[in-house]
């Protein structure tokens, strides 16, 4: 019975707990039959996707890769030269020769003269409609600077006073100042742009120098004014306040300071503010003569002021000293080159000086009172009484220039004069050196003297003011003399005479190839491009700290090497590095820089060593790596023994042996550096030494972790964040003015080689272009290639064949030996060719447009177009002023900056309109369409989320905008490393595809999604703009068998399932995106 009523009790129990599940269990039944049919619920995003909003393929996202390399350890590896070129406009011409206004000289200096003799030359005409044609390629037989063209009357102000005595020129920044009497500074912006100012004084200038980036001038008296921004000069101090032989600090010279004023000077006192504070000596006191200014190799200025009975002040940006030289004569005239400052005067006083303190007697072999000194880089000039010259080349060695010719002119010039004063023997005052062997000398007499050999013959220069003086209506031309000349770095030649009137002379460039035109002449307009390279910086290096000059390779003995073209290993780039071992047995303790001349000391060793200092960031990859890989190209006329080995290392390390014997082969072999071998303030450096006789040669230098294939190319971003569905190549140069033309195809390697503007020098990379090509293919990425604004026709007609063209031809076949298995048009979808000018070489809209349009008609005009046209796209890169986009180019391309998170839809629309106003707009579409791509965008907000990144990139996609590229700048912020995996999934999963149609019932302000499709595959994108968590809805498709692939606001992947079950609610939480995708069977 007991058991009967447990029985019943457990039946009981039973049917309770039944009851209690079925209680449970129903209504998550109803929630999950609620949860996969339609929701209606206003808390969830409910969207329905449609069909395609237009035709237009999606190209997806890509990277813009700027920098690349194959990893390689050594820096300027393969000895290139350095190219330097010039893109010249034609003036006039015939024939044979072309004329073209002077170019302006660097500030340091000039070209080496005939530098640019055997150099190549293309002559391009440009007709009316901006269309460029070659008509004309050779080499330079004669390149001659400096040719002067006739005199013009410069356009004074119109509150000039009359006849001011001008005493100085100076020029600065393409800024022209005369200063003469009465204070009186001439500025010109542009010789057709005057503008007259007066320092407070109203002395006579004798003066005027550049000086940290503004001027200084010096009056008679010696007080200084500095210009000021609104051309205005500030007094600064006098001479007068500054004790003799002691250094003052410039900040304390404006205390305690006034204007000096001298009785000898004619005063008018209705100009001069500050008569009543005039100070007069009864003795005048010192005239100051004379100031010049110079740069050092750090960028730090230095100024010398020089004056009567050896009284000079030498100042640098912290102390002002002034002094007296022992002789106390008269320095009448200062000027400074790179070297330091040069100082003549009275009674054959000729000096030199680089610090203020310590002077060098200049020995001459002639004797005169000394009046003004002229330079050009190296070269000085100095002229005096009785007809005397010097000249020397270098500031050490000097020649006498004395010529019967000077005699000759004098006298028939003073013969002709109204006083008939006879002048045996000029009296020079002024004077300058011009380019090719040119001299001018001008006398007290108002006369020019001209040499074109140097000084070994001389005419009259008054031929070159002919035309100028004719039309100078005078009663008494002797009154209109010249009495100053000198040539300034803009290329002018600038005169004044004793009227006060100043004149110019557009001194221009005669250039001719090395044969004659066949048809026509040459004609303004006609652009010419000149290229020349040079084994060894022309220019002397301003580094701030040269011993950090990155790829400097020290020597054991400069003058026993050479970087040379004519020996260099096959396919391996343009140059090598000759080693002369007849001498190498000599102990040496240091080493110098064969580009810098840098020192750097060593261990003393008997073994010729030659060493490369390693960018200190590679420090930890050789503490934590112990293999390394070498190759380099080696070849020698006798048996070389190399040894090699990284220096400066914490522990000896034994190199590695290697013999060197024959014609060019490839050397290879392992090096192993113990752990933790570099400490952290030792910079690294490898090293190799040579036992033998004969000449060596190298070529190609690698070294690299054995972990890296030796013969891989790698970009410098990591691959698994490099990639997408196009790869923009800046790293490939083409039409770069800083590369040779055509590098892309020098060596089947990387390159690292120098570059020099004016005396500026940086490494720069250069990359095989069928390594680039090839690495795009790996990552199935399709190439963008950029066109910079200096290709010419050949460049462009090889790039094509090198590209496309079949391999029976010379390009064709230099592409498979350079890797290449097809022609790229039978391995890419799509290839970019983006025009553009990002060095700033063209000046005007219609320039930029102009080129454009030639380089795609030079392309599409190549017998490889016709097979590859449908699967090239042409892009124009320039940025137009007036924001008008009309090349001939399919898309235009643009940068983006994100600064801004977008926290809403209202913020959301504000960044679309916000496009309207960057993009250009195409002419030939509405005014609400834009054919733009992004070749770059940077992120530059650390608070910026995945979804910010996303949403803003695929509202440029589709629809309406033409926008179908987004490529990302990886390189600049970790930031975007991090969004990079997402990015470049989403890239791929959209490439080719047309944008969907998304539709919602109820407005949404939290939640974006975009759709794309072709046939049956779909990708879905939810992106939550918002700082809450958001469920959204498909509720038109069954999205059974998608992947859902889920992306932190941080751009981490933390979810990647395949959908089951049809479930069509998904969470997206703040500042996620989710990508959906798959096959929807037929909807």
């Amino acid at each position: 019975m007991l058991r009967d009523i447990l029985g019943g009790q457990k039946k009981r129990v039973l049917v309770v707990l039944i009851l209690c599940l079925l209680a449970l269990t129903i209504p998550i039944i109803i929630l999950y039959f609620y949860l996969t049919t339609d929701i209606q619920s206003s808390n969830i995003a409910d969207f329905q996707i449609n069909g395609p909003v237009n035709e237009q393929s999606i190209l997806g996202f890509g990277t813009n890769a700027s920098n690349a390399n194959d990893g390689n350890f050594i820096e300027n590896n393969s000895f290139e030269s350095l190219v330097y070129r010039q893109n010249l406009i034609v003036d006039s011409g015939d024939q044979r020769k072309m004329k073209i206004g002077m170019p302006n000289d660097p500030e340091l200096g000039v070209y080496p003269q005939d530098f640019f003799v055997g150099a190549k030359a293309t002559v391009l005409n440009i007709d009316e409609n901006g269309q460029r044609r070659v008509k004309k390629t050779g080499t330079v037989r004669n390149y001659l600077t400096d040719q002067i063209d006739n005199f013009y009357l410069a356009e004074l102000p119109p509150d000039m006073p009359d006849k001011i005595t001008w005493q100085t020129i100076s020029n600065y920044n393409r800024k022209i100042l005369i200063g003469g009497s009465g204070g009186n500074i001439l500025i010109f912006n542009s010789l057709s742009d005057s503008a007259l100012t007066r320092v407070p004084s109203r002395q006579t200038i004798t003066g005027i120098i550049p000086y940290n980036e503004t001027f200084l001038a010096l009056d008679i008296a010696g007080n200084i004014f500095e210009l000021d921004t609104e051309q205005n000069w500030i007094f600064i101090y006098s001479v007068e306040q500054l004790k003799l032989t002691e250094k003052t600090k410039h900040s304390t010279l404006t205390e305690n300071s006034e204007i000096i004023y001298t009785n000898n000077q004619n005063q008018d006192d209705e100009n001069s503010e500050e008569s009543s504070d005039r100070i007069d000596f009864s003795n005048p006191g010192i005239s100051w003569l004379s100031a010049a200014s110079k740069r050092d190799s750090n960028g730090n200025w230095q100024y010398m002021l020089v004056g009567e009975n050896g009284h000079y002040v030498f100042a640098d940006n912290e102390i002002v000293l002034h002094d007296q030289i022992e002789d106390a004569k008269n320095i009448n005239a200062v000027i400074s080159n790179d070297s330091g400052f040069y100082l003549v005067g009275d009674d054959n006083f000729a000096s030199f000086t680089n610090n203020g303190k310590n002077f060098r007697i200049l020995e001459f072999p002639v004797t005169a009172d000394w009046q003004t000194i002229s330079s050009r880089g190296k070269e000085i000039l100095f002229a005096g009484n009785q007809g005397q010259v010097v000249i020397s080349n270098d500031g050490l060695v000097y020649k006498s220039l004395a010529n019967k010719d000077f005699r000759e002119i004098s006298l028939r010039h003073s013969t002709s004069s109204k006083d008939h004063t006879l002048v045996f023997n000029p009296n020079f005052i002024s004077g300058c050196i011009l380019s090719n062997e040119q001299l001018l000398l001008a006398d007290d007499q108002g006369l020019l003297y001209y040499s074109d050999n140097k000084g070994a013959d001389w005419i009259d220069g008054d031929i070159f003011l002919d035309g100028v003086q004719a039309n100078l209506d005078f009663d008494n031309q002797d009154e209109n003399q010249i009495n100053l000349i000198q040539r300034i770095t803009s290329g002018q030649l600038i005169a004044t005479n004793t009227n006060g009137q100043v004149f110019y002379a557009l001194m221009g460039l005669s250039v001719e190839l090395n044969d004659a035109l066949e048809n026509g002449v040459y004609q303004n307009g006609d652009l010419i491009q000149i290229e020349q390279l040079s084994e060894e910086p022309i220019f002397e290096i301003n580094q701030k700290n040269p011993k950090n000059l990155l790829g400097e390779w020290f020597v054991s003995d400069c003058q026993a090497v050479e970087v040379q073209t004519y020996e260099r290993a096959p396919g391996q780039g343009r140059g090598a590095l000759k080693i002369d071992l007849s001498n190498s047995n000599n102990p040496v303790d240091e080493l110098c820089g064969i580009y810098s001349d840098n020192i750097k000391q060593i261990d003393k060793t008997n073994d010729f060593t030659i060493l490369q200092d390693l960018d200190i960031s590679l420090s930890e990859q050789i503490n934590t790596e112990r293999v390394f890989n070498y190759e380099l190209w080696a070849k020698s006329d006798q048996k070389v023994e190399i040894n090699l080995s990284f220096a400066n290392l914490n522990i000896g390390l034994e190199p590695v042996t290697d013999t060197i014997e024959g014609d060019w082969k490839k050397y290879h072999g392992v090096i192993v550096v113990p752990k933790n071998s570099v400490t952290e303030d030792t910079i690294p450096a490898f090293k190799m030494s040579f036992i033998g006789e004969g000449n060596v040669y190298l070529d190609n230098i690698s070294v690299k972790p054995a972990s890296h294939n030796l013969s891989e190319f790698h970009a410098t971003l990591d691959e698994k964040i490099v990639g997408g569905s196009i790869i923009r190549m800046d790293f490939v140069k083409i039409g770069d003015g800083r590369y040779p033309s055509e590098s892309w195809l020098d060596s089947n390697t990387s390159q690292s080689f120098f570059y020099q503007e004016e005396n500026e020098i940086e490494l720069l990379d250069q990359n095989n272009l069928v390594k680039s090509m090839e690495y795009c293919k790996t990552l199935r990425s399709n190439p963008w290639l950029v066109i910079n604004s200096q290709a010419n026709n050949l460049e462009l007609k090889h790039l094509m064949q090198y590209l496309f063209g079949s391999e029976s031809e010379t390009y064709g076949e230099l592409r498979l030996e350079h890797g290449a298995i097809n022609r790229y048009n039978d391995v890419f979808d799509q290839i970019y060719f983006e025009i553009n000018d990002s060095h700033g070489i063209l000046v005007n809209d219609m320039q930029k447009k102009s080129y454009v349009d030639w380089v795609v008609n030079t392309l599409k005009e190549t017998p490889e177009y016709s097979q590859i046209k449908n699967k090239l796209i042409f892009v124009d890169g320039m940025e137009y002023k007036d924001n008008v986009f009309t090349s001939n180019a399919d898309f235009h391309a643009s940068d983006l900056t994100l600064s801004e998170t977008i926290n809403n839809f209202s913020d959301y629309e504000d960044y679309e309109n916000s496009l309207y106003e960057l993009f250009p707009r195409d002419i030939n579409k509405s005014i609400n369409a834009r054919s733009e791509f992004i070749r770059s965008m940077q992120l530059k907000n650390n608070d910026l989320r995945l979804a910010d990144l996303i949403i803003s990139s695929l509202s440029m996609l589709g629809e309406g905008k033409d926008a179908t590229l987004l490529d990302i700048n990886l390189s600049q912020m970790d930031l975007e490393d991090d969004f990079a995996s997402c990015f470049f999934e989403l890239g791929k999963l959209l490439h080719g595809k047309n944008l969907l149609s998304v539709d919602s019932k109820l407005e949404q302000d939290k939640v974006c999604a975009f759709a794309y499709g072709k046939n049956s595959e779909v990708v879905i994108v939810l992106i939550n703009i918002s700082d809450e968590t958001v469920n959204t809805q498909i509720s038109n498709m069954d999205l059974e068998g998608f992947v859902e692939l889920e992306y932190d606001a941080k751009g981490n992947l933390i979810g990647d399932n395949e959908i089951k079950n049809n479930i069509k609610l998904h969470s997206v939480l703040p500042g996620y995106v989710k990508i959906l995708y798959g096959e929807t069977n037929g909807q």
